[in-house]
């Protein structure tokens, strides 16, 4: 006896199983379903079950024809949804992620005066969230008192704007004489 293909004509799921321990087992879904799962192939093993037979008896299995529009339906409709659960575990995990633009942290040199000879900025390390950078001039823990001496300045470089940081100090007036 061959692999033939049997519809479910109960309205909900229906499990038939060659034994106890589930050995082979087949699952359809209730009559109508959407994703054409309706529709099953069935095993000679399963096929020569008494319960199957008996069940094929009463109407709540038919046997489709392979070559129906029923049956070719509801394959397109099967691969159909089978390629959407292949797809929706990579449309989850893009959904999940985060995509604000420059939310990353980068790394500027510190603005603040230095006290070595030859150099006249401390240049260390300032961790900044790349959003952030403009905002704020780049200063390191030591020199994080002097914040409010800072102004930003716009330039052009290659196309691009750059700000940079300029300390502005309040000195006595000189007087000429």
């Amino acid at each position: 006896m061959p692999v033939l293909m049997y519809r479910n004509n109960q309205e909900g799921p229906t499990v038939l199983s060659s034994d106890p321990k589930g050995t082979e087992s087949i699952e359809w879904q209730g009559k109508g379903d959407p994703n054409g799962d309706d529709i099953q192939p069935v095993s000679e093993l399963i096929q020569g079950l008494p319960v199957f037979q008996k069940h094929l008896r009463r109407g709540l299995f038919t046997i489709v024809d392979e070559t129906s529009a029923e049956y070719l339906a509801s394959q397109e409709l099967q691969q159909a949804h089978w390629e959407q659960r292949m797809s929706q575990p990579g449309q989850d995990a893009a959904a999940a992620i985060d995509h604000q633009a420059n939310n990353d942290v980068i790394v500027l040199a510190c603005v603040g005066p230095t006290s070595r000879q030859g150099e006249t900025k401390c240049g260390a390390d300032v961790p900044v969230k790349d959003l952030d950078k403009d905002k704020a001039a780049p200063l390191c823990n030591m020199h994080e008192d002097l914040r409010s001496q800072y102004v930003p300045s716009q330039d052009v470089q290659d196309g691009k704007n750059i700000t940079n940081w300029m300390r502005v100090m309040i000195a006595p007036r000189e007087r000429l004489a």
